[in-house]
C-alpha cells in the first residue's frame, strides 16, 4: 500500500473545517505528531479538537506532544479498542 499525502490532507481538512466553522467540535483521529501544525491552527482559530488517539505503551510520552493545545482527549487503550472489535 502506498501512502501519499494523507497526513497534510487530513491536517487541512481539519483547518478547513475549523476555518468555516462546520463544527462545535472537531475529532482528529491520530498518533502522528505530524498533525502538531493543524492542531495549533485550529486553536489559533478558536475552534474545539478533542484528540482520539492509539495507546502506545513503549512511548508512553509521545502523544502529550499532541494532547497540548486541544480541548480533550480520548486514548485508545487495548480494552477498549477489545471491546470495539467485538461489537463490529
Amino acid at each position: 500500500m502506498v501512502e501519499k499525502r494523507t497526513d497534510v490532507a487530513l491536517g487541512v481538512e481539519l483547518v478547513r473545517a475549523a476555518a468555516l466553522k462546520l463544527a462545535d467540535r472537531l475529532i482528529l483521529v491520530t498518533n502522528d505528531t505530524d498533525q502538531r501544525p493543524s492542531i495549533d491552527l485550529c486553536a489559533e482559530l478558536k475552534a474545539r479538537v478533542t484528540l482520539v488517539y492509539v495507546k502506545d505503551p513503549e512511548n508512553p510520552q509521545y502523544i502529550k506532544s499532541l494532547i497540548y493545545g486541544t480541548h480533550g482527549s480520548l486514548c485508545l487503550d487495548e480494552a477498549v479498542l477489545s471491546d470495539l472489535w467485538r461489537r463490529v
